[in-house]
């Protein structure tokens, strides 16, 4: 990820990758970025940052992956499309996590963010995207399904700091 683009995100930290399939043609990035202050992950997100960035937005779907037995991955899928000479198309999967529980979109930031007594520890955003139509779609809602209780893990340190928040998922 360009630095300055990493820079804009206002995340504490942040996780940039690419992944490609072994055998076929596809690909999916995963950016997920992480914050203690709720309030900086508000305006970072794809309905906002791609038109920002030339991409129009053509539409919204919110979505439940199921992730394991009995348990779901609430997200959105957007898809957006660049024109030009060159048109192009790109699909990207979101959702937060906030003190281990899932969320497809900022409701959940915005209830938490105006809280002052500690009572959130953290917030990730995690995005999955790929250039593309229906494939990519299917790309993106494999990969974080995949990915989505894994993830999560990576913050599982940071509410255990904070037993007292009492939230599960």
């Amino acid at each position: 990820m360009d630095s300055r683009i990493a820079k804009a995100t206002d995340t504490d930290q942040l996780l940039s990758r690419a992944y490609r399939q072994l055998k076929g043609a596809g690909s999916v990035s995963l950016f997920i970025g992480y914050g203690i202050r709720l309030r900086d992950l508000l305006p970072h997100r794809p309905e906002v940052c791609y038109p920002g960035n030339g991409w129009a937005l053509r539409d919204t779907q919110r979505v439940e992956l199921e992730i394991s037995a009995g348990d779901r991955l609430p997200c959105q899928v957007h898809r957006f499309t660049r024109g030009g000479l060159s048109s192009e198309s790109m699909v990207v999967l979101n959702y937060y996590i906030v003190d281990g529980r899932y969320c497809a979109d900022v409701t959940l930031l915005r209830s938490m963010s105006w809280k002052r007594d500690g009572s959130s520890h953290y917030a990730a955003q995690v995005q999955v995207a790929s250039a593309g139509g229906d494939l990519a779609v299917a790309w993106v809602e494999d990969f974080a399904a995949a990915c989505a209780a894994p993830t999560r893990a990576l913050f599982e340190d940071a509410l255990a700091a904070h037993p007292d928040s009492g939230q599960t998922n």
